[in-house]
């Protein structure tokens, strides 16, 4: 196993308690993508570990800021509010896109 993934996992068997060990940022009109990331969670043997963060959609979006795209300013807050969502639970957490593809290290 290599030293990252010996990381994650104590991490995640040191945070049983106090929350989630970490967060997928995933779009509400992405299903198929959260039913991917749920399985990879759950291959790895972390399926209740990790909390949906519903992403913030372009569409959605009332304000344009010219100098980004509106998809780069959705990411960029979603991954701000995932973040912030992360910092109330008082400790480290870890933050996944919904096509993550997870390592066999990474349960090992």
């Amino acid at each position: 196993m290599n030293r990252e993934a010996e990381a994650i996992r104590k991490h995640v068997t040191s945070t049983q308690a106090r929350g989630p060990a970490g967060y997928f940022i995933n779009l509400d009109k992405s299903v198929g993508r959260r039913r991917a990331i749920e399985a990879e969670l759950a291959k790895v043997g972390f399926p209740r570990r990790y909390q949906r963060f519903a992403a913030i959609d372009r569409g959605t979006l009332k304000t344009r800021n010219h100098a980004i795209e509106p998809g780069e300013a959705g990411c960029f807050l979603s991954h701000l509010g995932v973040i912030e969502a992360g910092a109330k639970t008082g400790g480290h957490f870890h933050v996944l896109e919904d096509d993550a593809v997870l390592s066999r290290d990474f349960a090992a």
